[in-house]
């Protein structure tokens, strides 16, 4: 994965891991939910972000965690830019129809 992933080939990469997921039987999944991959992301200070990803992606991710059919915690890390955390993290969790 690569700094210019594009959010269907990130979308792509999520359904691999929830196939995984499925194919492990797990009872649990905790996702590290890190909202520093958004596109709407910088800090002046680093600048190391390699990741542009849509706020629209964040919504597809929600959805497709939704369908996995097991408990789901979540753990926000990663998200600097304070003027577009919330809506990046309220569209995700919109997915996720919480």
């Amino acid at each position: 994965m690569g700094p210019d992933i594009s959010d269907t080939d990130y979308l792509t990469l999520v359904d691999d891991i929830i196939d995984r997921v499925k194919t492990q039987r797990a009872e649990l999944l905790i996702v590290s939910a890190g909202f520093d991959t958004s596109e709407n992301e910088f800090d002046d200070l680093d600048d190391t972000e390699t990741l542009k990803l849509s706020r629209d992606c964040f919504f597809h991710i929600g959805r497709k965690l939704s369908g996995v059919g097991i408990p789901i915690l979540c753990v926000q890390e990663g998200g600097y830019n304070v003027n577009s955390l919330g809506k990046d993290v309220a569209v995700f969790l919109y997915g996720m129809d919480l």
